[in-house]
């Protein structure tokens, strides 16, 4: 009986903790099933409770939703959802370079399931940039300290748009434009964070790959 009221201790010290790392948000576990349903009737796909149209516009093009995939953050016992993210292109493509190198537009939805403060969204794209910014950091330094100044906290159900648009980019957060960039490289640098070699987790890149 002490071994067992021992664990349980542990268990709901672990779950105290990680509830304060990741933005005091109950906790969700990260879910094992990573298929995504699409219902034709209404345009929509869904994936772990978050629901995205099929289709989006951008400038007077039509796109189309290539995948959803699941950002967690993992620590010693858990994994818990962040945000569920779709990427709408052209035409379905599942080959990350291809799609990086593509000069068609794009949109990039994030959809958070959980509160999560601009410290903590700062801290990770600071992770990410270090990961995939060669072989143009130095290039990209001076647009990467404005995407980091333009986050701000987001609450569960926030969206953050990124909509690339030939050289253009543009941030949109609570549906309104927050930052706008000019320029491939970073358009390729914020592609490869999510899509590249070095995705946060590999079921995010996997996922807006339609794998």
């Amino acid at each position: 009986m002490m071994h067992f009221c021992r664990v349980s201790l542990l268990l709901r010290v672990c779950v105290a903790m990680i509830c304060g790392i990741v933005g005091g948000a109950p906790l969700y576990m990260a879910s094992s099933s990573y298929a995504a349903s699409s219902d034709a009737s209404t345009t929509t796909t869904t994936r772990d409770d978050v629901t995205m149209p099929n289709t989006v516009r951008v400038g007077n093009q039509s796109l189309l939703l290539n995948g959803m995939g699941v950002r967690s953050k993992s620590f010693a016992l858990f994994s818990v959802n962040v945000y569920v993210a779709g990427l709408y292109l052209e035409a379905k493509n599942s080959d990350a370079a291809s799609i990086i190198n593509s000069p068609g537009p794009k949109q990039l939805d994030m959809r958070f399931v959980r509160n999560v403060d601009a410290e903590k969204i700062r801290n990770a794209w600071t992770e990410t940039y270090k990961l995939n910014c060669e072989p143009k950091c130095a290039e990209i330094k001076q647009d990467f300290d404005k995407l980091n100044a333009a986050m701000i906290d987001m609450k569960k159900g926030s969206l953050i748009s990124f909509v690339f648009e030939g050289d253009d980019l543009e941030i949109r957060e609570a549906d309104q434009p927050t930052a706008k960039f000019h320029g491939r490289d970073f358009q390729q640098f914020l592609l490869k964070t999510w899509i590249g070699a070095h995705p946060p987790n590999i079921e995010l890149r996997e996922g807006l790959l339609g794998h």
